[in-house]
């Protein structure tokens, strides 16, 4: 008797309304779980807003020039602005003996009155300016100075208010110091900047990393 109960169950399982209550629970479970790989997968991963910008800049130095004169720059907001006491740049230029260009973090020249600044770290990159399409992750070089040849590539990465609430506190830039004028004593520099906390890409347009 028991085995015949068995057996008639099992067509019950082949009606149409098991079936269709079926494939609604295999679709529900399936749509739960696209779900979950999706946000597992980066669907909260920081998003870019701003594509990233680029230019020039022609900053002088920061001795043998008039006290008023623009002689760093602020990376973020993308201007040529004064090293003056009130520390708004990222890094400051300069002319060795030589007429070398020098550049200068935010710190390696002082802090800001009853603060410690923000930290900027650099270095050089070997390849060719438009062959840089994304900021080095490793290897910088935080609150020094570089001397540094026309033509050769920089690394910035600067540390800004506006990123601290964010995944990362950095913003990142390429330069390229593409000529000086040793009378004036003045720097001719192509720069791009991501304007995006955090992302890397130095490629045009909006990054996706």
């Amino acid at each position: 008797m028991k085995s015949s109960e068995s057996l008639r169950c099992w067509p019950l399982l082949l009606t149409p309304i098991f079936r269709r209550k079926t494939l609604m629970h295999l679709r529900a479970h399936t749509v739960s779980l696209l779900l979950l790989v999706a946000a597992c997968s980066g669907s909260t991963d920081p998003v870019a807003n701003l594509a990233t910008v680029t230019y020039k800049s022609a900053p002088f130095a920061l001795n043998g020039t008039p006290a008023e004169s623009p002689t760093a720059i602020n990376t973020p907001t993308a201007l040529t602005v004064r090293a003056d006491v009130g520390y708004d740049f990222d890094v400051a230029f300069d002319l060795d003996p030589s007429g070398a260009p020098v550049i200068y973090t935010q710190r390696s020249i002082g802090f800001p009155l009853g603060s410690t600044g923000h930290q900027v770290a650099l270095q050089i990159l070997p390849t060719a300016f438009d062959a840089v399409k994304e900021a080095p992750a490793k290897n910088w070089i935080a609150d020094s100075l570089l001397t540094v040849s026309v033509g050769q590539v920089i690394a910035v990465r600067s540390g800004t208010s506006s990123c601290q609430l964010q995944v990362s506190p950095f913003m990142y830039s390429k330069m390229i110091v593409d000529s000086v004028h040793v009378a004036q004593r003045q720097l001719f520099l192509t720069v791009v900047t991501d304007p995006n906390c955090g992302f890397r890409s130095l490629a045009e347009g909006r990054p996706t990393h």
